[in-house]
């Protein structure tokens, strides 16, 4: 927890649309 909140506004922005991104794709190999 404490590396995310020591991250920026928009450092975390970029990780959470790479997590998105990476769901959807995982999402999509799973069916």
């Amino acid at each position: 927890m404490n590396a995310i909140t020591s991250l920026t506004d928009a450092e975390r922005e970029d990780l959470s649309k790479k997590n998105s991104e990476q769901n959807k794709r995982s999402e999509q190999n799973r069916r």
